[in-house]
């Protein structure tokens, strides 16, 4: 990918026009420090500075460790394909709220959570305040709730979390996500994590059904995938379709 086309593409993606041409530079001229590249850019020092520091958190510069510090741009192509996935993540986010305000017989109680703590505030209180919950999750949220997922029907890579447990393979999970639905009543979901979290609780019957007939077909499609690669029988796979909570 061309480094003009790198910039074009960053400032589509709400990069401002300093970070993407220091991202542009680096690409050619790294490591470099950050002096260098506002010698190499035209730019104040310290406005290069802090347009590292914003590329830093957005995952798109790596700094070194030593005494003189210097700067390393991400893979282009891998740095687009993780705004696609986010892109991507936000968008199903957003079709879930659609939905929710088009749902015209009952009203929703709808939080968008705008923290990680205000997430698992949700999350945690949906596993240990009601009867039954399915959820799906990644590593990430999996270690945050293991100790709150016992009673749950739960699919993850992370091990022993519940009693009825779907193990699937860590590379399952291109991005951080959590889903939880307890007694088809409240529906916690999540995609990204920290500064790219996305989430929302809401406490709507006719919703939360929704979601929990999703997450059950999900988790039972992939089990019975798996029966069949292990040449089971079909009474074995119709007992996992009738163990679905």
């Amino acid at each position: 990918m061309a480094v003009n086309k790198v910039a074009d593409v960053l400032s589509q993606l709400g990069f401002n026009q300093l970070e993407a041409e220091v991202y542009r530079f680096l690409i050619s001229e790294s490591p470099s420090t950050g002096y260098r590249v506002s010698q190499g850019i035209s730019k104040p020092t310290a406005n290069v500075y802090k347009a590292l520091e914003s590329l830093l958190k957005k995952g798109a510069v790596l700094q070194n460790d030593s005494r003189k510090k210097s700067y390393v741009p991400i893979d282009p192509q891998k740095l687009i394909a993780r705004f696609e996935k986010q892109f991507a993540a936000d968008k199903s986010v957003a079709l879930k709220q659609l939905a929710m305000a088009m749902q015209p017989a009952e009203p929703a109680a709808i939080v968008l959570t705008q923290t990680e703590e205000q997430l698992l505030s949700f999350a945690t209180r949906a596993l240990d305040d009601y009867d039954s919950a399915v959820a799906i999750c990644s590593p990430y949220y999996a270690e945050l709730l293991k100790d709150h997922f016992t009673g749950a029907f739960v699919m993850s890579s992370s091990p022993t979390l519940a009693k009825n447990h779907v193990m699937v393979p860590e590379e399952a999970f291109d991005i951080e996500m959590l889903q939880i639905v307890a007694d088809r009543k409240v529906a916690v979901f999540a995609s990204g994590a920290g500064a790219s979290l996305s989430g929302f609780a809401v406490e709507n019957e006719a919703f939360a059904a929704q979601l929990h007939q999703s997450i059950v077909c999900q988790i039972g499609l992939y089990q019975v995938d798996q029966a069949i690669e292990a040449d089971m029988g079909r009474k074995q796979i119709s007992r996992i379709i009738e163990n679905l909570p």
